[in-house]
């Protein structure tokens, strides 16, 4: 396996360090007893927004470091049924630095979807019954999606139930029965287990701002079975909206193939109200059946998805 492919499952667990808006984090644990401090960003607001440059070094067969910014921003929230649902934006643009096969293939991607404001409190003893909900389409309820300059395309959730019911032949709460939590978090292979971290407090200037007594995790470990060390530390701040993320740093080394990425994710600056939706156009309905219709070789549309 490619040092690269490792990145996607090694980010996220980088990002998920404090349990970004994560209540599942503090009973599903794959890092054994430890346990991670708590960072509460500021509440939910229509207009919050926080912006970060991301560099990654190493990437194979690319002419040098891999560049790339990041937006996350609320710009919206609608009421259903009782209950508050807001419209986060993920927005990454001026990439640059890709492998030649890559290079040109896309410049800018934006996410938004439509997210249930659920308490932190509310699903901890039971992180399942989260996902059960998320697959009944009570946590998020539409998506929408843009690249480059083309026209944004909409995908709501009976079209998402549509999709896993065609491809993995049962809906999506039954999915969610499969999960092996507990064999997850038991399992004596799980490499995350033997992981090393420190955590505490520290004054730290990100951008040229200074943060005191930002909290920080550094952490540390191996996979044997991929012959891979892993090392990194991350910063959160209080101060910060959706998530209170400040910055992260990551080093992945396979000394096996001399293959070593570095990543690093720095924020630049963050809004506490006017940020507003980067994505340009209505969104039209994502057509599932010819998507579908084109992989099988002719399948007509799947009832339900027009």
């Amino acid at each position: 396996m490619r040092l690269i492919t490792k990145l996607v499952p090694i980010i996220f667990m980088g990002l998920m360090l404090f349990g970004i808006s994560s209540p599942v984090r503090a009973e599903f644990n794959p890092w054994g007893d430890f346990k991670f401090p708590e960072v509460k960003p500021p509440a939910l607001q229509v207009g919050q927004s926080a912006s970060y440059k991301i560099n990654v070094a190493g990437v194979p067969e690319a002419p040098g470091p891999v560049n790339a910014s990041l937006r996350m921003a609320v710009v919206g929230k609608e009421t259903i049924e009782g209950s508050s649902f807001y419209w986060f934006e993920l927005d990454i643009g001026d990439i640059a630095g890709l492998p030649p096969e890559a290079a040109g293939f896309v410049s800018s991607f934006k996410l938004k979807a439509l997210v249930k404001d659920i308490p932190q409190e509310k699903y901890k003893e039971d992180p399942k019954a989260l996902m059960k909900e998320f697959a009944r389409g009570n946590i998020m309820r539409k998506l929408v999606f843009q690249i480059d300059d083309k026209a944004p395309q909409m995908i709501d959730f009976m079209t998402l139930q549509g999709l896993a019911q065609a491809l993995g032949g049962m809906d999506l709460e039954s999915l969610v029965d499969e999960i092996p939590f507990d064999e997850m978090e038991e399992n004596p292979e799980n490499p995350m287990k033997d992981m090393k971290f420190n955590c505490g407090s520290e004054n730290v200037s990100v951008s040229g701002k200074a943060y005191n007594n930002a909290s920080f995790c550094t952490f540390e470990g191996t996979d044997e079975e991929e012959k891979v060390t892993f090392k990194g530390k991350t910063y959160m701040h209080e101060s910060v909206p959706i998530g209170a993320f400040l910055k992260m740093v990551f080093d992945v080394h396979n000394a096996e193939k001399n293959e070593k990425i570095n990543l690093s994710m720095e924020l630049i600056d963050y809004k506490t109200a006017g940020a507003t939706s980067q994505i340009i156009g209505e969104p039209v309905p994502f057509d599932f059946g010819a998507l579908m219709g084109g992989m099988a070789g002719g399948m007509p549309p799947m009832g339900g998805m027009e």
